[in-house]
């Protein structure tokens, strides 16, 4: 990994870790905090699918297949869940 990458994996994992936790915190309290998960969600998605695909990249055709098949679903499930389509 890229210095460079490996400075903005670590950013949004701690971005998205410290909303997760505050938005666990304030649902106890209130629950209106939706777009709070959201945004911790985006962040730590990021940094799964970057450090997923580090992963793949070096590995058989397959292995990538079976990533952009996967990122696809949590995309769509993403999308969809959110906007309450399914």
């Amino acid at each position: 990994m890229k210095r460079q990458n490996d400075t903005l994996v670590g950013l949004l994992s701690f971005v998205g870790l410290i909303l997760a936790t505050l938005f666990y915190l304030f649902s106890v309290l209130d629950g209106r905090y939706e777009m709070l998960y959201t945004i911790s969600y985006i962040c730590l998605l990021i940094v799964v699918f970057y450090t997923a695909w580090e992963f793949v990249r070096k590995r058989h055709v397959m292995w990538r297949f079976v990533y952009y098949v996967i990122v696809v679903l949590v995309l769509l499930g993403f999308v969809l869940g959110n906007f309450d389509i399914l």
